[in-house]
C-alpha cells in the first residue's frame, strides 16, 4: 500500500508541480518507504526529486522555457505602484454604516502601513492595505474632520505611496451629490417622487425632461415627459426610462407621484395637458385636454404597460401600492367621472381611483365635491397614504365648508380619509384665516406604526392658530409639518419660515426607521440660523415626533435656484432626496447649467 503510495507513476499522474516537493518529503521521512525504494543515500535522494520534477513538468501546461522553482514571492515580483481604492481619493462615511475600501495596486507588496490613525472603530489591514470597519454612532453629533491619510505598500524591490482622504460625516451633513439633465433643456424632480427598495438596495426616482436623458430617446423633444430612473446608492445611474408625450401644438406631462410595489415595479403617474386633438401618452390618443397617466415598469426598467384615462381636468397628483400590488390614485377632476355625479360640478372634486396589478381600473372612482352648488370652490388631493388598517389618506386643499374649509371659498388644508373599499369616511383639516393670495397646500402624508398622520406643505395664511410668521402679503410663504392621530384630531403643527418678505416651501416628507420627521423644499432666505447658499436653497429640517425641530441644513450654490421634492430611507438609516437645481452643487458641477438638472442627494439623518 506504501509502495503504491509512493509510485512514480501515480505521483506524476495526479500531483501538481506545487506538491511534488511535500510528497517528497513524506516519502523520504518514511524508513520504510526508503528502504523500499533503497533511497538511503543522499544522491538517490536528489535523484528521486529531480525524477520527480521532470516528470511533473511533463505533465504540466508547457511554456516556452523550463520553469525555475524560487522560495522567495517577492524575488519573481516588481516593486508596488499605482495604488488605486475604486478610483476615488475621497471618502465620505456615514456613522453606524459598514466599510470596505480595497486596494488594487501595480506589482505586489509584503506589508502595508498608514498614516497618521484611522478614526476609532476603523481599522487598516497591514496585509492587505484594506480599510474597513463601522464609525461609531457617536460621530453623528459632530463628524470626523476631513482628514488626508499617506498608504504605503512595500516590499522587497521598493515602495509606494498613495494618499485618501477619510471623512465621518455628522447628522445633516452630506455624503455625495448626484446631477444629471439635457444640454439646453430642464429637467427636474417630481413631487414626493423618491423609493428605497429594500430587496435591491436601490433608489428609484421620476420628474420631468423635455430631451433625450441618460441615453433615453425622447422622440418629441422640447415637449416635457415623464422619466423614472434606478440608481445605485452611491447615487449610480442603473437605467433611465423615458414616458414620450406628444402635442400638436403645445402640452406637457406633469409627473406628480411614484410608487413601488411589493415586486419593485415602477410605477409614475401624472396628467398630460394641452393635448386634446391628436395628442398622445406613450403612443396612446388622447381625447381629452387634460388626462390621468401611469405607466409601470419592472425593476430592470422593462415597460409593462401605459394607461391614459381621460376626463375634464383629471389629475393623478399622487399614488400608492397594496400588497397585492393595486394601485389607488388621487388628485381631482371637475364635472362628472365614469357616470360619478360630481357634487361641485364643474368645480374640482377629489378623487380616488383604484387600478389592479395590470393596469385597469376596478370599480367606479369615487369623488367629492363641494357639494353645495357655489362656483370656484374645489376640493383637491396632491398625496396620498396607505396605512396599515388599509385605510387611505389624501393630503391637498378644501374651499367648501362641506369639506372642512374654514370658511366658504377660502382654502384650507384638509386631510381625506376613504377605507379600503374607497368609501369616502371623512375630512380633518387645519384652519386658516383669509389671506391676500389664498393659497394653503398639504403633500405627501405618511403614517408611524400606530396610524397617527404627518403631513406637510406651505401656507399664505394663520394656520390653525399659528401667526403667519412671513409678511402678511401675497406672494410670501410658511412652510408647516402637522401631526394628526388616527382619529384624526390634531396633535400638534409647526410652521418653518422667516420674518419679512420671505418663502419657504415644503413638497415631501418622510419618516425615518428611528421615528423622526424629515421635510424637504426650498427656502430664498436663512432659516433657523443657517445661511443661504444661493437665490433660492433645498432645505431639509428634521423634526421627533413630539414636533421639537432637531436641526435644519441648507443646501445650494451662489447664484442658483435648488429645491428638494423627494425624500426616502435605506435600511442603513440614510437618508436621501431628490429635486432640481440650475447650478453646481456640493463640488458636482451641473452639466446642463443655467438649465434645470434633476438632482440626488445622499444625507446623514
Amino acid at each position: 500500500m506504501i509502495q503504491n503510495f509512493c509510485n512514480r507513476k501515480n505521483i506524476l499522474q495526479s500531483l501538481n508541480l506545487a506538491f511534488i516537493l511535500f510528497f517528497t518529503e513524506a516519502c523520504l521521512l518514511n524508513p520504510i518507504v526508503r528502504s523500499l525504494l533503497n533511497l538511503e543515500k543522499q544522491n538517490d535522494k536528489n535523484n528521486f526529486l529531480s525524477l520527480l520534477l521532470l516528470r511533473a513538468d511533463e505533465n504540466s501546461v508547457s511554456t516556452s522555457s523550463p520553469s525555475t522553482v524560487s522560495t522567495s514571492a517577492t524575488e519573481a515580483t516588481s516593486a508596488p505602484s499605482n495604488i488605486d481604492y475604486g478610483g476615488s481619493k475621497t471618502f465620505n462615511l456615514v456613522p453606524g454604516v459598514s466599510v470596505s475600501l480595497v486596494p488594487t495596486l501595480t506589482g505586489g507588496a509584503d506589508s502595508w502601513s498608514i498614516s497618521p490613525s484611522l478614526p476609532s472603530d476603523l481599522t487598516f489591514d497591514t496585509k492587505t492595505g484594506t480599510v474597513s470597519g463601522t464609525p461609531n454612532t457617536s460621530y453623528l453629533t459632530s463628524g470626523f474632520p476631513l482628514t488626508t491619510f499617506l498608504i504605503t505598500a512595500r516590499n522587497s524591490q521598493g515602495a509606494a505611496e498613495h494618499s485618501i482622504d477619510i471623512q465621518i460625516v455628522a447628522s445633516g451633513g452630506t455624503v455625495w451629490t448626484a446631477l444629471h439633465g439635457v444640454s439646453g433643456q430642464n429637467t427636474g424632480g417630481g413631487t414626493g417622487s423618491l423609493f428605497f427598495d429594500t430587496g435591491s438596495n436601490s433608489l428609484y426616482s421620476a420628474g420631468y425632461t423635455t430631451g433625450s436623458l441618460d441615453g433615453a430617446t425622447n422622440p418629441y423633444p422640447t415637449t416635457q415627459s415623464a422619466f423614472a430612473t434606478k440608481y445605485d446608492l452611491n447615487g449610480n445611474r442603473l437605467w433611465t426610462k423615458i414616458v414620450p408625450m406628444f402635442v400638436l401644438v403645445s402640452g406637457a406631462f406633469s409627473q406628480t407621484g411614484l410608487a413601488l410595489d411589493s415586486s419593485a415595479n415602477v410605477i409614475i403617474s401624472g396628467q398630460t395637458v394641452g393635448s386634446a386633438s391628436g395628442g398622445q401618452y406613450d403612443g396612446i390618443t388622447l381625447t381629452n385636454n387634460e388626462n390621468l397617466g401611469l405607466t409601470k415598469f419592472d425593476s430592470s426598467g422593462n415597460k409593462l404597460w401605459s394607461v391614459a384615462k381621460p376626463g375634464t381636468e383629471l389629475v393623478s397628483a399622487g399614488i400608492a401600492t397594496d400588497s397585492s400590488g393595486n394601485i389607488f390614485s388621487t388628485g381631482n377632476v371637475k364635472n362628472t367621472l365614469d357616470g360619478v355625479t360630481n357634487s361641485g360640478s364643474t368645480d374640482s372634486a377629489i378623487t380616488m381611483i383604484q387600478f389592479n396589478s395590470s393596469g385597469v381600473q376596478q370599480g367606479l372612482p369615487t369623488l367629492v365635491g363641494n357639494g353645495v352648488g357655489a362656483v370656484g370652490w374645489h376640493n383637491e388631493g396632491y398625496g396620498i397614504n396607505l396605512d396599515s388598517s388599509g385605510n387611505l389618506w389624501t393630503a391637498g386643499m378644501t374651499m367648501s365648508t362641506n369639506t372642512c374649509a374654514t370658511a366658504g371659498g377660502q382654502r384650507t388644508i384638509v386631510l381625506y380619509k376613504f377605507n379600503s373599499s374607497l368609501v369616502y369616511q371623512a375630512c380633518y383639516s387645519l384652519t386658516s384665516s383669509a389671506s391676500a393670495d389664498n393659497l394653503n397646500f398639504a403633500f405627501a402624508p405618511v403614517s408611524d406604526p400606530s396610524n397617527n398622520i404627518y403631513i406637510t406643505g406651505y401656507t399664505s395664511s394663520n394656520l390653525d392658530g399659528l401667526t403667519k410668521v412671513s409678511t402678511a402679503a401675497s406672494g410670501y410663504f410658511d412652510a408647516f409639518i402637522a401631526k394628526f392621530n388616527s382619529s384624526g384630531v390634531v396633535q400638534w403643527k409647526r410652521q418653518l419660515a422667516v420674518p419679512g418678505n420671505t418663502d419657504t416651501r415644503a413638497y415631501a416628507i418622510t419618516r425615518s426607521p428611528d421615528d423622526f420627521y424629515y421635510i424637504t423644499g426650498y427656502t430664498n432666505a436663512n432659516l433657523n440660523g443657517e445661511i443661504r447658499n444661493g437665490v433660492q436653497d433645498l432645505f431639509v429640517a428634521k423634526y421627533d415626533s413630539g414636533g421639537t425641530l432637531i436641526w435644519v441644513k441648507l443646501i445650494g450654490s451662489s447664484g442658483s435656484s435648488v429645491q428638494g421634492t423627494g425624500l426616502a430611507f435605506d435600511t442603513n438609516n440614510t437618508l436621501y432626496v431628490s429635486g432640481t437645481s440650475n447650478g453646481d452643487l456640493g463640488g458636482v458641477t451641473n452639466p446642463v447649467k443655467p438649465n434645470n438638472a434633476h438632482l440626488l442627494l445622499r444625507f446623514v439623518k
